[in-house]
C-alpha cells in the first residue's frame, strides 16, 4: 500500500452538519502496525490510517479491538519505514466492508502541531 496525504482538512460526513470535533482531522493511506498494549511486539498487525489530528487517529484493521483498550500504534512511513510508535484509547469501532473494522482512537498524549506536521511531511517522503 502506498502512502499518500492530502493536506486538508477530512470531508465532513454525516447527517450533522455542524461538526463538534476539537482538532482538525487530516485524511491520509499511510501504513502502521498496531497492537493491544498487553500483547508482545510480535503479536502487531497490519493497519491503515485513514485520519489523523492531534487528538486521535482513525485507523481500518483485519480485526476488531475491544473498545477503551490501550493501543500502540506505529506509524510507518518514508524510505526507513520506521517513524514512531504513539499510544492511543480506543474510542469506538465500526465493522465495515470486507470483514475490516474502522476503529476510533484518542491519543494518550495529543501531538503537537509540530508532532503533526512531523507526521504528516514522513509519509510524504514514500
Amino acid at each position: 500500500m502506498s502512502d499518500q496525504f492530502i493536506l486538508a482538512p477530512a470531508q465532513q460526513t454525516g447527517k450533522n452538519p455542524v461538526e463538534q470535533r476539537a482538532y482538525v482531522r487530516y485524511s491520509t493511506r499511510l501504513d502502521a502496525t498496531c497492537r493491544a498494549a498487553e500483547s508482545a511486539e510480535a503479536d502487531a498487525w497490519q493497519a491503515s490510517v485513514r485520519e489523523i489530528s492531534a487528538g486521535g487517529i482513525r485507523l481500518v484493521l483485519g480485526k476488531r479491538v475491544e473498545q477503551d483498550g490501550l493501543l500502540f500504534i506505529q506509524l510507518l512511513s518514508g524510505c526507513d519505514r520506521l517513524s514512531r510508535v504513539l499510544q492511543a484509547r480506543v474510542r469506538h469501532t465500526k465493522r465495515v466492508m470486507g470483514g475490516q473494522w474502522m476503529v476510533g482512537c484518542e491519543f494518550v498524549n495529543k501531538l503537537s502541531e509540530q508532532e503533526l506536521q512531523a507526521v504528516l511531511e514522513s509519509g510524504k517522503k514514500s
